[in-house]
């Protein structure tokens, strides 16, 4: 079960090691969509009893046909993997939250999915075992950026090296 840090919390002396207990230790849930949350009063808690669909994400329960299954996930940098069997075709919810540019693959081929109850990526899946595997394709915007970035260092750069050369002259 998931503890979180109260928002009024005050750090003293004395409670300073509380801050290390914290399960979510970089702010995952900040970024949820609402729709995960049970009770956004309470969204500070998300104990099984308050937030059950949170406390089923940070928990790896993949659903499958309405059942829960704790699914250990093979993760690498922007990849998450689940390998799921199924008896039947049915719906498989992951929990992996479902964004704008979450694409996602069923056995080696690009599926389209569905936001799940919990805002987690839901599939069509197949009988038997059916590889999920879930990526973020950043925006292409990003990648502009990236290069207008590496070309104002080189400039700067070009720019300072001008500029020490007239000071010595």
């Amino acid at each position: 079960m998931a503890k979180t840090i109260p928002n009024e919390a005050i750090i003293k002396n004395s409670n300073y090691h509380n801050i290390f207990d914290y399960s979510i230790l970089y702010g995952e849930i900040d970024y949820y969509p609402s729709v995960s949350f049970n009770n956004l009063q309470e969204g500070n808690d998300i104990t099984a009893e308050v937030n059950p669909k949170i406390n089923s994400i940070l928990s790896h329960r993949v659903i499958i046909g309405g059942k829960e299954k704790v699914k250990i996930p093979k993760v690498a940098s922007n990849y998450i993997e689940y390998n799921v069997k199924a008896d039947k075709k049915e719906k498989i919810d992951i929990p992996v939250l479902a964004y704008k540019r979450t694409k996602v693959m069923l056995n080696g081929k690009n599926v389209g999915y569905t936001a799940s109850s919990r805002g987690t990526v839901m599939v069509d899946g197949e009988k038997g075992n059916n590889k999920i595997s879930v990526t973020y394709q950043p925006s292409k915007l990003l990648y502009v950026g990236i290069i207008v970035s590496f070309i104002t260092w080189i400039g700067l750069l070009i720019g300072l090296i001008f500029s020490k050369k007239r000071n010595v002259n």
